[in-house]
């Protein structure tokens, strides 16, 4: 199944980018991936639910929700590149391919106000 909405497309690219790093969490930090791995889903669980709601009002909360999760899951990349989990040339993929999600979710945000 094609999804029509780039936001989703682009979103559905970093889920991949981030599952194809062979990424090695010490044991300690086995929360912390968790975590990551949670709302790396769960955000596009989230996409699929606001593209399918039919009210507008509800529409634009989830998407301002979706805002602050995006900005926390870079928080958690950033965390991770500091941890030397993630390399900076890796952090760096991300960094560009959230920030792109970012615009276009914003865009998206425009269209229900």
């Amino acid at each position: 199944m094609k999804d029509n909405l780039i936001v989703i497309n682009k979103y559905k690219m970093l889920v991949e980018i981030y599952s194809n790093y062979s990424l090695v969490f010490p044991k300690k930090y086995y929360s912390l991936k968790d975590r990551l791995e949670n709302i790396l889903f769960d955000n596009l669980k989230e996409m699929y639910i606001i593209n399918s709601l039919t009210d507008k009002n509800l529409r634009y909360i989830r998407k301002e929700e979706l805002v602050g999760n995006i900005k926390y899951l870079n928080y958690l990349f950033v965390s991770i590149n500091k941890l030397n989990i993630l390399s900076d040339k890796q952090y760096k993929v991300l960094y560009i391919s959230l920030e792109e999600i970012y615009k276009c979710l914003i865009g998206w945000i425009k269209i229900d106000k």
